[in-house]
């Protein structure tokens, strides 16, 4: 699977480049916000969540969507329609995973099970309830491989953020080290962070595929010359 991750991303990567440069830029600029007491920070909660659905969604309609189905090429006409649900999933998500965090076993249960929930509203436009259960589906049967999977994906991800924090330290822990430190970030953790769970949507997919038939050449009567 590190391998289709790998493939998607030089397949897309100037694209990808752009898009999380544009996602480091917007959310570096909500910084400020958090300085702005609890108001300021729940405006900058919310408008990182609608950043990062946002951006999720576009890396799914990339790496996901058949080329055929994007009009003109454009991403924005597939990922409109979807966000909202896209929005509800990840907070389902996050919320249901943080709920249950104390016991271990069933966040990573949930983890697993879910790992391609918010790929499958973008890709098969699915509502929100159905996202999970269609989720649920892909990932029966591979449990093992996609949980392995994921906490690979995890333990990257810390050791991009881990290493974004040794980049920012010298910049110290006021607004300037928050603002250069949140755009490593978002560079460093971003790219895996979503289009590690699109390469796996698409391995999933393909699993789940029954195989085609061989083709056959259809029989053809053959031409017999009528009895005297």
């Amino acid at each position: 699977m590190f391998s289709a991750i790998r493939v998607a991303a030089e397949q897309n990567r100037s694209m990808l480049i752009r898009m999380t440069l544009a996602a480091a830029i917007l959310s570096t600029a909500l910084v400020p916000l958090q300085e702005g007491g609890i108001a300021g920070i729940a405006v900058s909660v919310g408008l990182s969540v609608l950043l990062q659905a946002t951006y999720g969604s576009f890396v799914y309609a990339l790496i996901c969507v058949p080329r055929e189905a994007k009009p003109d090429g454009q991403l924005w006409p597939v990922v409109q329609p979807v966000l909202n649900t896209v929005i509800w999933v990840m907070l389902l998500v996050a919320v249901c995973t943080l709920a249950t965090i104390i016991l271990i076993v069933p966040p990573l249960i949930i983890v697993t099970i879910w790992s391609v929930a918010v790929p499958v509203a973008v890709v098969e436009k699915t509502a929100v309830f159905e996202s999970l259960g269609r989720s649920r589906e892909l990932v029966r049967g591979n449990g093992w491989r996609v949980f392995g999977f994921v906490l690979l994906i995890t333990l990257v991800t810390v050791t991009a953020i881990l290493f974004g924090g040794l980049l920012a330290y010298p910049f110290g822990t006021g607004i300037v080290g928050l603002i250069v430190g949140n755009f490593i970030l978002i560079c460093l953790a971003f790219p895996i962070l979503f289009v590690g769970p699109a390469a796996l949507y698409n391995q999933l997919v393909e699993l789940n595929s029954p195989p085609k038939a061989p083709d056959t050449e259809p029989e053809t009567e053959s031409e017999t010359e009528p009895l005297p």
